[in-house]
């Protein structure tokens, strides 16, 4: 690839620093599974080949059938909204979601949870993405008169923030957004970032807060491939937003690659990996990077605990189990803990 094109795509803002950051690690084999959250892009100019939301979403219409986490997620929230908020007892709560995602995702997930609560005082969005925190707040500023609604614009798993005291917190995490966490598939299911990163959650909570959260608890490899097998497009879509926003020199080939989902039965995770189709030598804030032929890569995990692991850790965490639900097929759970 010449440099010349290079050059006549936007400077990295400080955003992509971080972006770049994250791939050149990833090339240079220090981290893995840690690319998920810079899959949802959008586009920065006229005729931008990366949009990866929009990719993802012509995925979901185009193999619903097969991608049973959505379907059956969406049903179990519908269906236990109400029984949710009962167990939580308040009149009046403040949600506060962590990574809200698409409009459709709001519609379908975030609308049908706030209206089991019947009067949301306050809803407050937390996502990397500013358009989706802009959708999040007018939907449910339409839909509930008097709700006051917040966004903040930030990476809830590495970035460190404060949330202002609320009486009744109630925050949600749908999409198994939990789920999509660093580590070599290899090294096992990563237990203490688990714990780590749900210790943060309870420290943003607080005492007597609820945290309510789904999961999927599958375990059947065929079934799980299956319904990732179609994400080729979009997870290849990741590549050409590295050439865009990664501050890369040199022969890298955004179509030098293969998406495969692989699942590691003993980390419990569906592994999304590339494999290199040729040699190329690049370089990454001026660091070289190589890759060889039929390299394999992993650059994003969504892991699928079961739901008994899931609330062993969570005790570990500091959350007491209220509640836990499960969908016709049993395989997405959707969990009510409490901040003990």
């Amino acid at each position: 690839m010449a440099d010349t094109n290079i050059a006549l795509l936007p400077r990295p803002t400080f955003t992509d620093e971080k972006f770049s950051s994250d791939v050149l690690e990833f090339f240079s084999g220090v981290k893995a599974g840690h690319l998920g959250q810079w899959e949802y892009s959008e586009p920065k100019f006229s005729n931008d080949v990366v949009r990866g939301g929009e990719l993802w979403r012509k995925f979901l219409r185009e193999h619903i059938n097969d991608y049973y986490i959505l379907p059956n997620e969406i049903r179990l929230i519908q269906e236990t909204a109400f029984s949710v908020a009962e167990c939580i007892g308040k009149s009046s709560v403040t949600v506060i979601e962590l990574g809200p995602g698409s409009k459709e995702s709001v519609y379908f997930k975030t609308i049908p949870m706030l209206k089991g609560f019947l009067n949301p005082q306050t809803y407050v969005a937390i996502d990397l993405v500013g358009s989706y925190l802009k959708d999040a707040k007018r939907i449910v500023s339409g839909l509930f008169d008097g709700c006051n609604t917040l966004g903040i614009q930030k990476d809830f798993f590495n970035e460190s923030f404060c949330l202002p005291h609320y009486d009744t917190p109630v925050m949600i995490m749908f999409g198994g957004t939990l789920c999509n966490l660093s580590g070599f598939p290899n090294d096992g299911f990563s237990i203490k970032e688990t714990i780590k990163i749900l210790r943060n959650i309870r420290s943003l909570i607080g005492d007597g807060g609820y945290f309510v959260i789904t999961q999927d608890t599958n375990q059947d490899p065929i079934s799980i491939e299956r319904a990732y097998q179609g994400q080729g497009e979009f997870a290849l879509n990741l590549m050409h937003r590295v050439l865009r926003d990664a501050n890369v020199e040199g022969d890298f080939d955004p179509k030098a690659f293969e998406f495969k989902p692989r699942w590691f039965s003993k980390s419990y995770s569906l592994v999304h990996s590339y494999t290199v189709k040729r040699d190329m030598r690049f370089r990454i804030n001026e660091t070289p990077v190589e890759l060889k032929e039929n390299q394999v890569l992993y650059f994003n995990n969504s892991y699928k605990y079961p739901s008994e692991l899931f609330k062993r850790v969570a005790a570990i965490a500091g959350f007491q189990s209220v509640r836990m639900f499960f969908d016709k097929d049993k395989r997405i759970a959707l969990h009510v803990l409490k901040a003990a």
